[in-house]
């Protein structure tokens, strides 16, 4: 199977939800390919195995995808988020997370993940400014609408933090 056909493959399992899948069509592709291909799989393999919790693979793997394009901004805010949540240093992670934001302001998700690394350095001002950015991105955005409310739980915000609960399980009440 051609590269680019793999790379397809992975990223219409990895859209499904199908992540094992993504995987598995991701990894059997060549690394002889030329560096734009190579850039794009470590690119999204890192965003899958972030998704699958394979956090060391996906530390590893964004960091190259990184050396390819310093600019990409997806890779960035993840490899940051992770970061974080490893404990590989916060000031760091908060840089990448910043960095990405720079650089694409209109992804829900680098101002989703710059919120969490706010929130876990118990900066809540900081993290409800990057959540709200978030949600304006993308209203429905669940996981963005629980974060603002344990952020104003944090605050001492109660009714503000339980209207946004009731919203999150109005739009996914499972």
């Amino acid at each position: 199977v051609s590269a680019d056909i793999s790379l397809q493959l992975g990223r219409l399992y990895f859209a499904r939800g199908q992540n094992e899948h993504a995987v598995t069509a991701l990894e059997k592709m060549n690394f002889q390919n030329s560096s734009t291909t190579r850039y794009l799989l470590c690119s999204l393999l890192g965003e899958v195995y972030a998704a699958t919790g394979r956090n060391d693979k996906a530390i590893n793997i964004l960091q190259e995808a990184i050396r390819y394009n310093p600019h990409d901004a997806q890779s960035l805010s993840i490899l940051g988020y992770l970061y974080g949540v490893e404990g590989q240093g916060d000031d760091i992670a908060l840089s990448f997370c910043t960095q990405a934001v720079n650089i694409d302001d209109l992804s829900w998700g680098n101002w989703y993940r710059l919120a969490k690394i706010r929130f876990r350095m118990a900066d809540y001002d900081g993290a409800q400014a990057a959540v709200k950015e978030s949600l304006l991105k993308n209203r429905k955005a669940v996981d963005a609408i629980f974060l603002a409310g344990k952020i104003s739980m944090k605050q001492g915000k109660k009714k503000q933090a339980k209207k946004m609960f009731q919203r999150g399980l109005r739009i996914y009440p499972d």
